[in-house]
């Protein structure tokens, strides 16, 4: 009877560990270089679409991500820090052309495998005010090796949608 019953508690504590390992977050840390080859970037430049490289921490409460980007000819990169208890982010950015403040939030999809980022942002260039909306849904390949990146930004006079993948480096 006691060997039955001990059976019963490391089974229950096996099930337990595997239900905890499912309900983990997808882990984004990591260097990560953009794909073209893989990636669809329809009618977009994909050097202007999206950065070339993505250097990700993730920790249980945030999520920090180093963008290098190509900009005339040159590497450049910008740090964005997002929360996961739903409050916004506020960044802002000046360019050559104007000054954007972008106000993002992060959430998880209900099997905590897809992180969806919302970002909206007020730009202002030459003097014109105009704001664009952004959302983008990021997974992981089941081998961790493949980050997706579906974009999908709403700007005043077009929609800009589009795939990214990243290899992890």
């Amino acid at each position: 009877m006691k060997n039955v019953f001990r059976t019963m508690i490391l089974l229950a504590c096996i099930s337990s560990m595997g239900n905890a390992a499912l309900a983990q977050k997808s882990d984004f840390s990591g260097s990560w270089q953009l794909s073209k080859e893989k990636s669809d970037f329809g009618q977009q430049d994909a050097d202007k679409a999206s950065p070339k490289q993505l250097k990700i921490k993730q920790q249980a409460d945030a999520i920090t991500v180093e963008k290098i980007i190509l900009n005339g000819g040159q590497d450049n990169s910008y740090t964005e820090t997002f929360t996961f208890d739903g409050k916004a982010a506020r960044k802002v950015f000046t360019t050559t052309h104007g000054t954007q403040t972008r106000l993002t939030t992060v959430q998880w999809s209900a099997d905590d495998k897809t992180m969806n980022i919302s970002a909206n942002t007020d730009v202002e260039v030459n003097g014109q005010k105009g704001i664009y909306t952004t959302e983008q849904a990021w997974t992981l390949s089941v081998d961790g090796k493949t980050l997706t990146i579906n974009n999908n930004t709403v700007l005043p006079d077009r929609k800009v949608v589009f795939k990214a993948v990243y290899e992890k480096q």
